[in-house]
């Protein structure tokens, strides 16, 4: 219960469930199970594969079969009846299109948006980019991570009174550390010798999350004599071909296993000596969390808050300039030949994990949504 005895009232729109889903709608979830605890919870899923499962959610709604207009206007009158109903405050994560439903339905709306755009590459594009942003001005609040403020005040305008910081979170039962002997089984099925290097790339294989690194990387790391080969978890993109072509060139270098449930990625990432996060569009990384969770040191460029996530004295060694190939290169291959360092940056990154599991990050949300029913740090 919250301070005056009343449980509050939340509303969450899902935009896709699926029983596997591999993007980070995976995670919302367990979010909303250890959210529940305190809160009522109602959700509303605009496309659902599979018949959800959804703990600690009080009431589920499935919008009908259709068109994405008669879906749209669904929403609305459904958000619109929910309100009335005494559901006043709901949260929706990344898409504007179902946030403006939201907000136009007359909800206090809190629309989480993390990370830079894009440019874009169409009209179409363009006019989507122009309408999220008077959105996000709007919403009763917005949401994004800690220390992005200051950029979204300077790209979009919006005032510092409209901003409320949430995390990111991960269950620290599911990605954590492995034995060495776990660690050796799963390179040994991935086709990782025992001598070699194994550096894991989780994310499309595109120009916008650093596909274009991967090549010269791979190149310098045996140029430098190590004997790297590279784990690509991810869906193709428009880097997939140059990275085929090496790898077709280098047998034994580059195993490409495209996209992967989620439920894979825990035993990948322990297994891995370094993990790469090349990209120029991230916000709150939660591939990072996740190999951060699993004592795994890893080489990040600087976008989004990577240099939160990171202890400030391995931002030398281990945080590249935005956007830059070579010191990301220069910074793989150096730890690649440090093997003490690694383990370091590694034990620091998983001291730091605790603080996003998933308890820890649901409680952080109740206080921070309903600030008048929880004291911050009080336990109900």
């Amino acid at each position: 219960m919250g301070l005056d005895g009343q449980r509050p009232k939340l509303g969450y729109v899902l935009p896709t469930y699926s029983a596997k889903a591999t993007n980070h709608h995976a995670h919302i979830p367990r979010l909303l199970a250890a959210i529940g605890r305190w809160v009522d919870l109602e959700v509303v899923i605009w496309n659902a594969a599979d018949e959800p499962e959804l703990p600690g959610v009080q009431t589920i709604h499935r919008l009908p079969a259709g068109s994405k207009a008669r879906r749209w206007l669904a929403l609305r009158r459904l958000i619109a009846g929910r309100v009335r109903a005494g559901t006043e405050t709901w949260f929706v994560r990344s898409w504007s299109l179902l946030a403006w439903a939201v907000h136009l339905s007359g909800a206090k709306t809190i629309y989480w948006h993390c990370g830079i755009k894009p440019p874009a590459t169409s009209l179409r594009q363009r006019l989507g980019y122009s309408l999220g942003n008077v959105l996000m001005r709007r919403v009763h609040r917005m949401a994004t991570a800690p220390g992005l403020a200051e950029t979204y005040q300077r790209l979009y305008g919006i005032p510092v009174s409209q901003f409320i910081f949430l995390d990111n979170d991960l269950d620290l039962r599911v990605f954590h550390p492995t034995s060495a002997e776990e660690r050796a089984a799963t390179r040994a099925k991935l086709g990782v010798r025992p001598e070699q290097q194994m550096l894991l790339f989780v994310h499309r294989v595109c120009y916008d999350r650093g596909g274009d690194y991967l090549v010269p990387m791979m190149e310098a790391a045996v140029a430098a004599g190590h004997d790297p080969v590279l784990v690509a978890v991810g869906y193709e993109g428009d880097r997939t071909a140059e990275l085929t072509a090496y790898a077709n060139a280098n047998p034994g270098r580059v195993i490409q296993l495209g996209p992967r449930p989620n439920a894979e990625l825990p035993e990948l990432y322990a297994a891995a000596d370094l993990f790469l996060l090349p990209s120029r569009v991230e916000g709150f990384p939660r591939v990072v969390l996740e190999s951060m969770a699993c004592g795994t040191p890893l080489v990040g460029a600087d976008v989004g808050i990577t240099a939160h996530l990171l202890p400030a004295a391995w931002h030398d060694r281990a945080l590249a300039p935005y956007g830059e190939v070579a010191p990301f290169v220069d910074q793989v291959v150096d730890l690649l030949g440090d093997p003490e360092a690694r383990a370091r940056l590694g034990a620091e990154l998983l001291e730091r994990a605790a603080r996003y599991d998933t308890p820890r990050v649901a409680r952080r949300y109740v206080e921070t949504l309903f600030p008048d029913h929880f004291r911050p740090g009080e336990d109900d």
